[in-house]
């Protein structure tokens, strides 16, 4: 977490969540072992370096949002939530972030 709230990720949410994500990512070494790791989005074929990266980025293809605890905000990633609170109420706590589905 960061200054101002919580997050917790060993939720049920949170692992079935993290579950998801990484099915949608598979490891392409693109014919070149030799070199780093490289790993691609399931949904769309983008590649990136850094699994933990491409996986902030896969969230964004599940119908997925993150309601704002504190404002009618809603967000799209974890990330954007967490970006979201430190920008705009970081003096305020937040005991937890619920996930919800889109409709």
């Amino acid at each position: 977490g960061g200054e101002g709230y919580e997050q917790s990720d060993t939720s049920a949410g949170n692992q079935d969540l993290n579950s998801m994500l990484d099915s949608m990512i598979s490891r392409c070494d693109e014919g070149d072992s030799s070199g780093p790791a490289k790993f691609m989005c399931g949904a769309c074929g983008k590649v990136m370096a850094r699994r933990k990266d491409l996986r902030r980025h896969v969230e964004i293809h599940l119908d997925v949002s993150h309601p704002c605890g504190i404002c009618p905000k809603v967000m799209k990633t974890r990330s954007s939530l967490a970006a979201h609170y430190s920008q705009y109420h970081k003096n305020e706590k937040v005991l937890c972030w619920k996930r919800q589905s889109v409709d």
